[in-house]
Parts: C-alpha cells; structure tokens; sequence
C-alpha cells in the first residue's frame, strides 16, 4: 500500500470492509433465517402498502423471473401474501405477512447487535469522526 495514493488506499479498504460486512451479514440473520437480500426486500415492502413484483424487480435491478423466484420462497414461507388487484386482475399484489414484520423486527436487532459488536473497537473520538465522514460521505452519493 506505500506506493498507492491515499484515495487508492481508502477505496481498498472500503471494498474490502464492505465485502467482510456483507459476508457477516449474509449469513441467515438471527434465528429468521433470512438473507440480507430478503430482509431488504422485505423491508422494502412494509416501507410500501403494497408492491407488484415488477417493483421489486426494478427496485433490486434483477429480472422479473429471479424476483417471482424471491417471493415465492416468501410466499412459501408464509412472510408475503399475494392477492389480485381490484383494478387489474392480471396484477398481483405483494403484501407482508405478520409474521414477516416479526422476523424484520428479529433480524433488524440480530443485525444492530452485530454491528455494535464491530463498533466496540472504536474508541469514541473515532467514532465522532467516522460519523462525519460517513455523513459527508452519504451526502456527496445523494
């Protein structure tokens, strides 16, 4: 890393971090036994009323067919419900099941536990200064 530039360094490492977090978080999440990327897409549902497929699919940029493979699973596990739309019966609506409220609220603990688990080597004045970066940060992505 000497002879790499100081923004070379930083976009390793974040690469490299976010690929480690991701592996932890991967794994099924808690006693859910959920993904990360089910947990994503159920959460992007009970931030909506209701969702068609089509959204889902073009929310997570994958296709239709691997998205229908997704909330079939879900389906199956009794986490989404689907119903026709009223206003067009060739649509079928998405919906959280109670049961998949539960398992976001199980997963969003299990998830907030592990990265505090992470954070606790940090002392606190890195840690005042990791919240502005990542604040400046998230800014510039907006």
């Amino acid at each position: 890393m000497k002879n790499q530039s100081l923004n070379d360094q930083l976009i390793e490492l974040i690469f490299s971090f976010a690929s480690r977090i991701k592996g932890k978080m991967s794994h099924p999440l808690g006693q859910t036994h959920l993904t990360l990327h089910q947990l994503h897409v159920l959460m992007y549902i009970a931030q909506h009323d209701f969702v068609r497929v089509v959204d889902l699919a073009q929310n997570f940029k994958t296709t239709l067919p691997t998205m229908t493979s997704l909330v079939d699973r879900l389906a199956g596990d009794n986490l989404v419900t689907r119903e026709r739309s009223r206003a067009d019966r060739r649509e079928v609506i998405i919906r959280l099941s109670k049961k998949a409220q539960r398992q976001i609220e199980k997963a969003t603990i299990y998830r907030a536990k592990m990265l505090n688990e992470f954070l606790e080597f940090i002392p606190e004045s890195d840690k005042k200064h990791l919240l502005r970066i990542i604040k400046n940060l998230s800014e510039a992505v907006k």
